[in-house]
């Protein structure tokens, strides 16, 4: 008997699965998504079980369109955003609990990569650190993670450039150079 063929949605969805999971387990590390922008995540991770905010109305109606269901930002699974609208959005994001850690949310931010300021990452999957450089984020921002992640409550976030991603998971510490 044949195995079945995946149609040409499934092999998308699959390929960005495998881009964000390469992603998230070597954290640092550029990989590429099939497709630019945020729609490569939006058909690997989001279905109708999942939760998510976002405030650009052309991306609310997208997500929608998976069964989704929007919610307020400190209360959704998935946060989509630029990285200009993390200030006000990142002190909201459920973090999860010591009893259920996964209950925090994952983070989509549209940002530069290879320009901007510049990181130290270290922590699992990186063999000592990984300097990257992110453009667009209010330097801010890192210290407003590292206040809200006590592994293994915190968030992970997703760093899509066009075609290209980065994963920082709440693993990971991320100290501005």
């Amino acid at each position: 008997m044949a195995a079945p063929q995946r149609n040409h949605e499934e092999a998308f969805a699959n390929a960005a699965f495998d881009a964000m999971l390469s992603a998230t387990a070597r954290p640092g590390q550029i990989e590429t998504l099939p497709d630019s922008d945020f729609g490569p995540v939006i058909a690997a991770l989001i279905d109708r079980e999942c939760t998510f905010f976002a405030s650009d109305e052309v991306l609310i109606q997208q997500l929608s369109e998976t069964g989704a269901r929007f919610a307020a930002a400190g209360e959704a699974d998935f946060v989509f955003c630029r990285a200009d609208e993390l200030a006000a959005l990142l002190p909201k994001v459920k973090i999860g609990s010591d009893l259920y850690p996964d209950d925090g949310a994952t983070l989509i931010v549209a940002a530069g990569l290879a320009k901007g300021d510049k990181l130290r990452l270290s922590g699992p999957g990186i063999k000592g650190h990984e300097d990257v450089a992110i453009a667009g984020f209010e330097r801010a921002i890192w210290d407003q993670r590292t206040k809200q992640i006590r592994y293994p409550t915190g968030f992970d976030m997703l760093i899509v450039d066009g075609a290209q991603l980065i994963a920082l998971p709440r693993s990971t510490k991320a100290e501005v150079l």
